[in-house]
């Protein structure tokens, strides 16, 4: 066996420094693991995949100990579950959004007026003013969720935490929340959400 791909054994005195070298052990043992079990959860290996990233990130970040190899392996994947449910009710509710603006469009275009294109026109216009009103360094961040990125993408781009990211997008969706109209604010959800 080459030495390149030869995995060391699992160290908790390694694993408890929270270096690179920690963080390389606990990839080499757990990643494929942990993503084969969060696809089974969520579906999809891209998914899946980012479910691992934050969950390495938040153990590095949380700095934990553990009295035994076991309880760092039933940990890991403990946050794996967490993260992939948290994941797939934040998608239910997107999905109710979806729902619910479909529904808004379908009677839209049964107005009387006809007036749908402005009407689309109307609600984008409220989303950018309520954009406008934030702080330039929330405003950075939904800007590039339209742009389709991710969290840690947005985070790495902004050089702010993950965490961070995740908070200013919380408290952004639900401030411009109150200040939308019903159906600028379901558009909202299935843009920012």
């Amino acid at each position: 066996m080459k030495e390149g791909n030869y995995i060391k054994p699992l160290s908790l005195d390694v694993i408890h420094r929270w270096d690179n070298a920690a963080l390389t052990m606990l990839y080499r043992h757990f990643y494929k693991a942990m993503v084969a079990y969060a696809m089974q959860m969520v579906g999809g290996r891209n998914i899946a995949e980012d479910i691992v990233q934050e969950t390495f990130y938040g153990s590095w970040k949380n700095k934990n100990t553990f009295k035994t190899i076991g309880m760092l392996k039933a940990y890991l994947f403990n946050a794996v579950r967490n993260e992939s449910i948290t994941y797939l009710r934040r998608q239910q509710v997107t999905q109710k959004h979806a729902i619910h603006v479909e529904q808004i469009y379908r009677e839209m275009q049964t107005d009387d007026n006809g007036d749908l294109v402005q009407h689309k026109e109307e609600l984008y216009r409220q989303l950018f003013m309520a954009l406008d009103e934030m702080p330039e360094k929330h405003r950075e961040v939904f800007l590039h969720i339209m742009e389709g990125k991710k969290n840690h993408e947005i985070a790495e781009a902004m050089q702010i935490s993950v965490n961070t990211v995740k908070k200013i997008r919380l408290r952004g969706i639900e401030k411009m929340r109150k200040s939308l109209s019903p159906e600028a604010a379901a558009l909202m959800m299935i843009i920012f959400a």
